[in-house]
């Protein structure tokens, strides 16, 4: 979906989009797009648990849709491409964050391991560098069908020294506090983007308290690294880095007026996004 678009409905509006500064506070994630080949199967306001195969662990937390991977499908290999990430704002002290690597069904042997971490910036005013990485190891088996989370060794929370937007500079382990993490193989989230029926989804539970500001957290991005090396130059980041989030809400009231309302960027964002 792009700018100036009109839209009608029942209920308030959520956008997200990419800006091409990092001068915006992250506010939430939403996938828009007008290429029906390339939509999330998740197109409703938001998702649950239950959709993303996750246990009961994550009931309370509601995921906005997924914001798919900006350089498009399979610009990386096998285990270090990601197709997508979403985030659940609703848990008090708490943050929801799922994200997708594609095309499992590549891996051969086993031991081998896909690596991606979520990126935080906790600083007042945000400079848009990591403070924190949280992150994720997965492995397969000898057949490569089937895919679990390390343990141990997963998940991970570093904190940075806030010296690169796209990767946790001179990463130290910290606790985890209430932090957990899960891992689910599924089919394909996102049909038409990717290269198979075949993807694993990551979904963490993360303690705010364990990552420094519970009161200034923004994402900065959700990043694969080589074998859990997140101050290494990140293979694939689902967003383009040092970009930023922005979200336009308008309410009508009555709830169910009908009306409808439109805007424009100005300047225009990046790329057209």
């Amino acid at each position: 979906m792009q700018p100036n678009q009109t839209r009608t409905g029942n209920r308030p509006r959520r956008r997200s989009w990419l800006a091409p500064a990092a001068t915006y506070a992250l506010l939430a994630l939403v996938s828009c797009t007008s290429d029906r080949a390339t939509e999330p199967r998740f197109m409703a306001p938001t998702i649950t648990a239950k959709q993303l195969g996750l246990t009961s662990a994550f009931d309370a937390y509601v995921f906005l849709p997924f914001l798919l991977d900006v350089q498009g499908a399979n610009d990386q290999p096998a285990q270090s491409d990601l197709n997508g990430f979403t985030r659940a704002d609703n848990v008090s002290a708490r943050l929801g964050v799922a994200w997708t690597w594609d095309d499992l069904n590549s891996w051969t042997g086993t031991g081998q391991t896909g690596d991606a971490c979520v990126l935080f910036d906790t600083d007042v005013p945000s400079n848009g560098n990591a403070n924190y990485a949280i992150c994720v190891r997965i492995t397969n088996d000898a057949s490569g069908a089937n895919i679990m989370q390390l343990s141990p060794g997963s998940p991970i929370i570093y904190s940075c020294t806030d010296g690169k937007t796209d990767r946790c500079t001179q990463p130290a382990t910290i606790a985890l506090g209430a932090t957990v993490c899960e891992v689910v193989k599924t089919t394909e989230l996102f049909p038409g983007v990717g290269d198979d029926g075949q993807d694993v989804l990551a979904a963490c539970a993360i303690d705010l308290a364990a990552i420094g500001n519970a009161s200034k957290t923004n994402i900065l991005n959700v990043c694969s690294f080589p074998s859990g090396s997140p101050n290494s130059n990140a293979f694939d980041c689902i967003v383009q880095p040092g970009a930023a989030f922005l979200r336009i809400v308008k309410k009508t009231t009555p709830d169910a007026s009908g009306k409808s309302f439109s805007f424009t960027l100005s300047p225009a964002a990046a790329n057209g996004q």
